[in-house]
């Protein structure tokens, strides 16, 4: 009679847990769609824990991936609560496979470990004890020490008053009665193990006054007989488990392979499957990809879990306007969920809608960078300021331009953003979109009432722009609204100038087609071909002249556009203004020709091909310099050897009487002296103060030089205008490495100048000691 209570009594438990959890997953779900059990039969899922219809639908619905992927809503995502507890009834769940539990309390640590302190633990105490306290004290038969199920402790009975119960003590009773009285108070109703777990209530502790010793065989028969079933449920459920994981696994693959089909609902699925970490290691990443792919198919399901994502930060970066670009694409499909979440967004929102990030950006910021009209008009209505600039000065509308949204661009203007504010630089919106080229922007901007002539801070109009970056269609469609093509930036230089400038000839056709000025200087007098010869472009120079441009044109300092091809090396351009006619003999201010310039950069083949076209090498500048004088003191031997080959004169002279060898020495250039040198220069010429090379070279510390003048029979003797010799110039300047090399070639130590000074006396008056030593050393050692 006992045991039948007891099963009764266990049963009215369960079906007060099936109520608990199937109102839980009603909430949770509200909203959803019913969806029937697409595997039919579910009851062999059930036979063995013996329970109701909800909890076999329950059990359906947590198990099986293709219901339960369909059934639960966003917000279950990471409700794994139901599917443990169950796996912690039977016992064999994947997680406590590999062993049975032996106490509430381990059945409590466990669980802990796998919802991390969830109140699901609580559920356990309600479930397995009610509402009393339980025993510190375990009780074990001796026929199942090992096999202790889930709760399987001593509940407290009443206080006994020991003045009125003759059994007073466990002491008093047998080791049979204990036995049986641990067994009687065990918490479990017959027949039951780990498959399930109730509350009963307390048996009268009168039963165990008696302890007569019939009494006390039959109850260890009658535990025999509910161990015996216990094993027997604990067996079909541990099988019905593996049968249910086994059909899990079969579905999760069929599952895996439709979603890599391509399958829009398979791939929901599988992104449940991920978030929700069932049959699978929970991965957010994996997640959202499939949410992602299931999205861009039109899944209101999938948009609305992809925003949960964006929302959270849960596998990809927080984003609220990803957040609210998926869920309004939900709920533009009646997706009720995506709707309320999209309410929640923008509460959330309003509370920082203003709010800068470290360069200066709001929301309406980034709202317009990504061009989402729809978020904008959030942004906006959450009280977005329009008028707020980043760290650069800009507005969300130079944002949206820059970024080419021009459906964002729209709803900007509409909602009242200043299409002539200014950025830190002083460019609008119209100079940005003009930059990016996109005609339709432009054409927007104007529309609502840009400035078309409007400058920079550095006087650039968005034509200017617009040539700039070369872009032919922002081009046109300024010029076809009226942009001045003749506008000058504070250099003086028109779209046209830039354009050249650049090498964008598309844009240079363009100019010239609409009739741009190809006579029009800049602030230093060059034209726009003076910058086709800088920039060494035979193709633009070649427009440019056959659009009437003059080649003989002066800049300011009066250079052509070939002295400026010369001065910057370039073959080609020289080689094409050449071919038409420029004149290769023509001067600057200073007395250059293109042939001057040209040495100053040491290119042998544009002197060759100047040279070839004409170009005098002997030209003197105003300072009386040839060509040959400024490659010997630039430092090219290389043109030196060019320029000889040529026919220049080795031994020219400048206004100071300085040749080329002079001047290689002043400046050091040892390679040149010995090419000029080896040329057969005079070692020995003289300039208009009476300097060799070597006196030069001395008078300016050049060690180096000295030495290559010396080894090639340089005259250590010689004197200038003022009697004085290398080595009294040494003295006078201090440099003993210079001393000891002229004394080495055999300088005279006693040799005096005009006024009678021997190098010693000027290093001792000058205060050179080490000179004065080492002058002193030889003279001993010359004694």
């Amino acid at each position: 009679m006992r045991m039948r209570l007891t099963i009764i009594l266990f049963f009215a438990c369960i079906v007060v847990f099936t109520s608990t959890v199937s109102a839980v997953c009603a909430d949770s779900s509200k909203g959803s769609p019913k969806i029937e059990n697409a595997h039919g039969n579910t009851d062999t899922v059930a036979q063995s824990i013996k329970i109701t219809q909800d909890m076999k639908d329950w059990i359906v619905k947590h198990f099986d991936p293709k219901v339960r992927g369909e059934y639960l809503s966003v917000s279950e995502l990471e409700d794994q609560k139901g599917k443990y507890f169950l796996e912690l009834l039977s016992g064999n769940g994947k997680v406590l496979r590999r062993r049975v539990m032996r106490s509430a309390s381990e059945a409590k640590s466990i669980l802990k470990e796998i919802n991390d302190g969830t109140p699901l633990i609580n559920y356990i105490d309600k479930i397995i004890y009610g509402d009393r306290k339980v025993n510190k004290t375990r009780v074990y038969n001796n026929s199942q020490k090992n096999s202790v199920g889930i709760g399987q402790k001593l509940l407290k009975p009443k206080k006994i008053n020991k003045t009125n119960n003759p059994i007073s003590s466990t002491n008093n009773l047998s080791a049979s009665s204990k036995r049986s009285a641990g067994n009687q108070y065990n918490g479990y109703p017959e027949g039951v193990g780990q498959t399930s777990v109730t509350t009963i209530e307390r048996q009268p502790v009168a039963s165990l006054q008696q302890g007569s010793t019939n009494k006390t065989h039959k109850e260890t028969a009658a535990n025999d007989t509910r161990e015996t079933n216990k094993d027997k449920i604990l067996e079909d459920t541990r099988t019905q488990t593996n049968n249910l994981e086994s059909k899990i696994t079969n579905t999760r693959s069929e599952l895996t392979k439709k979603a890599e089909a391509g399958e829009a609902d398979a791939e929901f699925r599988m992104g449940l499957m991920y978030a929700k970490g069932e049959g699978v290691k929970k991965n957010y990443v994996e997640a959202a990809k499939w949410f992602r792919k299931a999205a861009e198919k039109g899944g209101a399901n999938a948009q609305c879990g992809l925003g949960f994502m964006y929302a959270k930060g849960l596998g990809v970066s927080k984003n609220y306007f990803e957040a609210i670009k998926w869920y309004r694409m939900a709920a533009d499909q009646g997706h009720k969920k995506a709707k309320n979440q999209l309410t929640l967004l923008k509460k959330a929102i309003n509370a920082d809608v203003n709010k800068k990030d470290k360069n200066g950006f709001t929301l309406l910021h980034l709202a317009a960078a990504k061009g989402n009209p729809e978020t904008i008009k959030i942004m906006l209505e959450s009280g977005a300021d329009i008028a707020s600039k980043d760290k650069d000065g800009r507005t969300s509308l130079h944002i949206a331009v820059i970024k080419g949204e021009l459906e964002a661009i729209k709803v900007l203007l509409d909602h009242g953003a200043d299409v002539e504010v200014k950025d830190k630089d002083g460019m609008k919106p119209l100079h940005l979109a003009a930059g990016i080229g996109n005609p339709e922007t432009i054409k927007t901007m104007l529309e609502s009432g840009a400035d078309i002539e409007s400058k920079d801070k550095g006087g650039w109009t968005s034509l200017h722009v617009a040539v700039l970056e070369g872009e032919l269609e922002a081009i046109k469609e300024l010029l076809d609204c009226g942009a001045n093509i003749e506008s000058k930036n504070k250099d003086g230089r028109t779209s046209l100038h830039i354009a050249v400038l650049e090498g964008e000839l598309e844009a240079i056709k363009e100019l010239l087609d609409c009739g741009a000025d190809v006579e029009v200087k800049d602030k230093d007098g060059w034209t726009p071909l003076h910058l086709a010869a800088t920039k060494g472009n035979p193709e633009t120079i070649k427009i440019m002249l056959e659009s009437g441009a003059d080649i003989e044109s002066k800049a300011k300092g009066g250079r052509t556009s070939l002295h400026l091809a010369g001065l910057n090396g370039e073959l080609e351009a020289s080689k094409e203004l050449l071919d038409h006619g420029a004149d290769v003999e023509v001067k600057d201010k200073d007395g250059w020709t293109p042939l001057h310039l040209a040495a100053t950069k040491g290119n042998p083949e544009t002197i060759k091909i100047m040279l070839d076209h004409g170009a005098d090498v002997e030209l003197k500048d105003k300072n009386g310099w040839t060509p040959l004088h400024l490659a010997a003191a630039k430092g090219y031997p290389e043109t030196i050897k060019t320029m000889l080959e040529y026919g220049a004169d080795i031994e020219s002279k400048d206004k100071d009487g300085s040749t080329p060898l002079n001047l290689a020495v002043l400046r050091g250039e040892l390679e040149v002296t010995k090419k000029l040198l080896d040329h057969g220069a005079d070692i020995e010429t003289k300039d208009k103060d009476g300097r060799t090379p070597l006196l030069t070279a001395v008078f300016k510390g050049k060690l180096e030089a000295i030495k290559v003048l010396l080894d090639h029979g340089a005259d250590v003797e010689v004197k200038n205008k003022d009697g004085m010799k290398p080595l009294h110039l040494a003295a006078i300047f201090g440099e003993p490495e210079v001393i000891k090399v002229l004394l080495v070639h055999g300088a005279d130590l006693e040799s005096k100048d005009s006024e009678g000074f021997t190098a010693l006396m000027f290093a001792s008056d000058l205060g050179h000691t080490a000179i004065v030593r080492i002058l002193t050393a030889s003279k001993h050692v010359i004694k």
